[in-house]
């Protein structure tokens, strides 16, 4: 398995934007919307594309955004690579390092790691914004609305931050 950061190209986009359809874990991002993040954590291996961790900077914040792993993968510790490697090229950062999950995979694999529940208003102001304006799209309002009547079993989003030891 093989990890590298770089950003994705718009067939990679694709794939991971129709994973993400599939899935009432992750709300709604189009490929195009995809290929213009920065820094994006991804696993290949043999067969090519396995998962990717999209990760988003802020001034004093990092969003760890987007953890998904293609169907045919899960299972295989992808995610956790994916999440170890992401961690650690940023977990010495002076910025508070959080996400946004109801994956309750990933609730376990950022609880172990350090990670601890927290209230949005505790993230710093820029990060809130940040949440707020990436919240208040139709698009996504729409997807949850409907992810939420087709996936009823799943809790609500909660946010989790890092605590540096």
């Amino acid at each position: 398995m093989l990890i590298t950061r770089r950003k994705l190209d718009i067939n990679e986009a694709r794939l991971i934007s129709h994973e993400i359809r599939n899935t009432g874990n992750i709300i709604y991002y189009s490929p195009r919307e995809l290929t213009r993040f920065k820094q994006c954590f991804v696993a290949e291996d043999t067969e090519g594309l396995a998962g990717c961790f999209v990760v988003t900077e802020g001034g004093d914040f990092i969003d760890l955004k987007i953890l998904i792993v293609l169907e045919t993968r899960r299972g295989l510790g992808v995610g956790e690579k994916l999440f170890v490697a992401a961690l650690e090229r940023y977990q010495n950062t002076k910025k508070i390092i959080y996400l946004t999950t109801r994956n309750p995979v990933v609730v376990k694999m950022a609880l172990t790691r350090g990670f601890s529940k927290i209230k949005l208003t505790k993230l710093p102001l820029s990060a809130i914004v940040y949440e707020l304006v990436w919240s208040f799209n139709l698009k996504r309002l729409i997807v949850l609305s409907e992810k939420n009547k087709r996936f009823p079993e799943l809790p609500p989003f909660e946010y989790y931050a890092y605590s540096k030891k």
